[in-house]
C-alpha cells in the first residue's frame, strides 16, 4: 500500500496543483503541498544515506571478518606445522637412542660372549694341561720306580747272560777255542787252588789206606787213586758247572722279572696316554657343547634384541603416526570451526543489513506517505473549491498503468566470491 502511495505520488500531486485556481487559497495549498514533498525527499535523502552507510559496514565487517579469519587460519598453520615438526623430530631421536641403546647392548653381550668364550677355552685349556701333567707324572712315577727295580735286577740278568755263554762255551756250542778257554778259566779260577788242595788230601788219605794195608804204590792203589781223583774233580767240575747253571736261572728269572716290568710299564704308559687322549677329547667335547650353548644363548638374545627394537620402532612410528593424524584433525576441526564461525558471522551481518534496509525501506514509504497525505490533504482543499475541474483529472487516473508502478525497485540479494551482499536502487 505504501509503495502504492509512494508511485502515485507525483500523480496526486500534479492533479493537486492542476486544481487549484488562481487564488490565494489555491497558492497556500500548493505551497503547502510542495513543501510536504519537500520534507518527504529530503527524508528519503537520509534514509538512503543511512542504508549505503549500513551496506558499506556490512562490507567492512565482512572484510574484517574474513580478514581475521585468515589470519587465525595462519597462525594456526604453523603451529600445527611446528608441533608435527616435534612429534616427528622428537620421534626419530627416540629411534636414535633406542638404536644407539639396543646397539650398546648387543655389543655387551657380544663381549660378554666372547670374554666366557675366552674363559671356557683358558679353563679348558689349563684343565688339559693339568691332566696331561698328572698323567706324565704318573707315567714318570712308574718309569721311575721300574727303573729302580730294573736296576736292582739287571746285575743278576747280566750275571745270567755270562753264565748262560759260560755254559755254551763248555758245552762247545761256540766252538772248540771257546770250549778250550772255558775249560782254562775253570782251572785258573779261584776254586782250582782249592781242588788242588782237595786233591792232595785225597791222594794222602789213599796212600795212607793203601799203605796201612801193605798196597803202597800197588796197581790197586794207583787204580783207586786215579778213580777217587776223578770223581773228586768232576764232582768239583759239576759244582761249578752247577753254579753256573744257578746263575743262569737267576738271571733269567731276573731278565723275566724286567720283561714283564717292561710290559707293565708300557701298559701303565699306553693306558695313561690314553687316559690322557680320552679326557683332553672329553674336555674337548664339553668345550665345543658349551661354546654352541653360548652361541646360540648369544644368537637367541641378539634376535630377541632386534625384534624388541622392532616393536618398539614400530610402537613410536605408530604414535607418531596416530598424533600426527590427530594433529591433522584437530587442525582441520579448528579451521572447519573458524570456518563455520566466519559464515554465520557473516550471515548475521548481512540479516542484520537486511532488517536495517527494511526498516529503512519502511521509513522511506511511511515519509512519503506522510508527503503524500499531506499533498492529498492540500489537494482536497484546492479540490472543495474547485470540484468542477475533478472529472476530467478523475479519468485521467483511470487510464494510469498500475501494474508498472507496482513493480518493487530494490534489488534481491546476489552472491559473491566473499559472501552475500545486497545493493538496494532507489527512485
Amino acid at each position: 500500500m505504501l509503495q502504492l502511495l509512494a508511485a502515485l505520488a507525483p500523480t496526486i500531486a500534479q492533479v493537486g496543483l492542476s486544481a487549484f485556481g488562481s487564488s490565494k487559497a489555491d497558492k497556500a495549498s500548493k505551497r503547502a503541498a510542495k513543501a510536504s514533498l519537500r520534507a518527504a525527499k529530503q527524508q528519503e535523502k537520509g534514509l538512503k544515506r543511512a542504508a549505503q552507510q549500513i551496506e558499506q559496514a556490512t562490507q567492512q565487517g565482512v572484510g574484517a571478518l574474513k580478514h581475521y579469519t585468515g589470519e587465525a587460519e595462519s597462525l594456526l598453520r604453523p603451529g600445527y606445522d611446528a608441533a608435527k615438526e616435534t612429534l616427528t623430530g622428537s620421534t626419530g631421536r627416540a629411534g636414535s637412542i633406542l638404536g644407539d641403546a639396543y646397539a650398546g647392548a648387543k655389543t655387551g653381550l657380544t663381549d660378554f660372549a666372547g670374554q666366557a668364550e675366552s674363559l671356557l677355552r683358558g679353563g679348558t685349556g689349563e684343565a688339559e694341561d693339568a691332566l696331561s701333567s698328572y698323567l706324565r707324572q704318573s707315567i714318570d712315577a712308574a718309569r721311575l720306580g721300574i727303573g729302580e727295580a730294573r736296576d736292582v735286577l739287571q746285575p743278576y740278568a747280566d750275571q745270567g747272560t755270562k753264565a748262560t755263554g759260560l755254559l755254551a762255551d763248555i758245552l762247545g756250542f761256540n766252538g772248540p777255542d771257546k770250549q778250550v778257554a772255558a775249560m782254562q778259566a775253570y782251572e785258573g779260577g779261584p776254586s782250582a787252588n782249592i781242588l788242588k788242595d782237595v786233591l792232595a788230601e785225597s791222594v794222602r788219605r789213599t796212600q795212607g789206606e793203601f799203605a796201612a794195608g801193605g798196597l803202597l804204590r800197588s796197581g790197586a792203589m794207583t787204580e783207586e787213586l786215579a778213580r777217587r781223583l776223578s770223581d773228586t774233580r768232576l764232582t768239583d767240575f759239576y759244582k761249578w758247572q752247577d753254579l753256573a747253571l744257578g746263575q743262569q736261572g737267576a738271571g733269567q728269572s731276573a731278565a723275566t722279572n724286567i720283561a714283564e716290568l717292561a710290559s707293565k710299564l708300557g701298559m701303565t704308559e699306553a693306558d695313561l696316554l690314553a687316559q690322557i687322549g680320552k679326557g683332553t677329547a672329553e674336555l674337548r667335547h664339553g668345550l665345543g657343547t658349551d661354546l654352541a650353548k653360548l652361541k646360540s644363548a648369544l644368537g637367541t638374545d641378539l634376535a630377541n634384541l632386534d625384534t624388541d627394537l622392532g616393536a618398539k620402532r614400530a610402537t613410536l612410528e605408530t604414535t607418531l603416526g596416530a598424533n600426527l593424524s590427530g594433529l591433522d584433525t584437530e587442525l582441520s576441526s579448528k579451521l572447519s570451526g573458524l570456518r563455520s564461525g566466519l559464515g554465520s558471522n557473516i550471515y548475521s551481518l548481512l540479516s542484520g543489513q537486511g532488517i536495517n534496509l527494511a526498516n529503512i525501506a519502511v521509513g522511506q514509504g511511511t515519509a512519503n506517505a506522510s508527503g503524500l497525505v499531506g499533498a492529498a490533504n492540500a489537494a482536497t482543499r484546492g479540490a472543495q473549491n474547485q470540484l468542477s475541474f475533478l472529472a476530467p483529472t478523475i479519468g485521467a487516473l483511470g487510464n494510469l498503468d498500475l501494474t508498472s508502478l507496482l513493480k518493487p525497485k530494490t534489488a534481491a540479494p546476489v552472491a559473491g566470491d566473499l559472501g552475500w551482499q545486497t545493493s538496494v536502487t532507489w527512485n
